[in-house]
């Protein structure tokens, strides 16, 4: 299977974390575990990912995989 980049794995989790506004979707995670601490974590991390910033000076540095695994480890729940 063909990694995924940090774009696409951050739609998948945006994808999931609309998708629980469906009652239906919500039942069946939290029938597994999923709480509201999950739901707040997962929100948390894609903020973090995909945060903006503007009025900066964009120099060359090393990517934060330590984030983007606790991402994917999140996703993967």
């Amino acid at each position: 299977m063909a990694k995924l980049t940090i774009g696409q794995k951050a739609e998948r989790v945006l994808l999931l974390l609309m998708g629980l506004r469906k009652n239906k979707v919500a039942a069946a995670l939290v029938a597994h575990g999923f709480s509201d601490d999950d739901l707040a974590e997962g929100w948390r991390l894609l903020q973090r990912v995909t945060r903006t910033r503007l009025g900066f000076v964009a120099t060359a540095a090393a990517a934060d995989t330590g984030l983007l695994d606790e991402l994917d480890a999140w996703e993967n729940k």
